[in-house]
């Protein structure tokens, strides 16, 4: 077994729900002393010394990569990658700082951290657009949500939210070309009874 079998999950995907783009990014952190790799985010302010000195190294993913594709399907594919770097990894003292350096010709190294950048340039994004609350789904919630509803055959003033199908809830609000990420089903229906009762008051 690997020692960079264990990928770990440390990030999750954000994005703007008007245009779908990112506000953070993810990446493939590999931690060659500590021999394990994880999901992170970062924001692009600065670089953390062990990343700037060698010791860590990163690989940029698609702002909305499947995560779970990503870690089951393509991060074996990149595991014996970073072992071949790993073997030939050491921390040394420059004088200054700890710094991380591979003992191995210059081109082989670049080409297979190249190889490993393209993999995970590559990896499979979600398809869909990303949804994380229930006013995502629409810019105009207080009309939108009720036509829905109607739509699926329910007076969205009267239906008793707490008693439906979540799934059933998120077909309605979304449909098929949308993805849920990261949703608690519990804030979904909230949100739904906050915007009845914001309906009824207006009635």
């Amino acid at each position: 077994m690997s020692e960079f079998e264990n990928l770990k999950i440390n990030a999750e995907i954000h994005a703007d729900p008007y245009n779908n783009k990112e506000i953070g990014n993810i990446y493939l952190c590999v931690d060659w002393e500590g021999k394990d790799a994880s999901l992170i985010e970062m924001d692009g302010n600065g670089i953390p010394g062990d990343i700037f000195h060698n010791r860590k190294s990163i690989y940029q993913l698609p702002c909305a990569v499947d995560i779970e594709y990503f870690k089951y399907s393509v991060y074996p594919r990149i595991i014996p990658m970073i072992e071949k770097l790993s073997e030939k990894y050491e921390t040394v003292w420059n004088g200054s700082n700890y710094v991380g350096k591979f003992h191995m010709d210059e081109d082989t190294q670049t080409e297979i951290e190249g190889d490993i950048m393209e993999i995970c340039q590559d990896a499979p994004e979600i398809d869909g657009m990303v949804l994380f609350d229930v006013y995502d789904t629409c810019s105009n919630y207080d009309k939108d949500i009720p036509e829905f509803f109607k739509d699926n055959g329910y007076n969205f003033l009267e239906v008793d939210i707490d008693s439906m199908n979540i799934d059933e809830i998120k077909e309605i609000l979304a449909g098929e070309d949308s993805v849920w990420i990261g949703d608690n089903d519990d804030e979904i229906k909230e949100d739904l009874k906050g915007i009845q009762d914001e309906l009824k008051e207006d009635e």
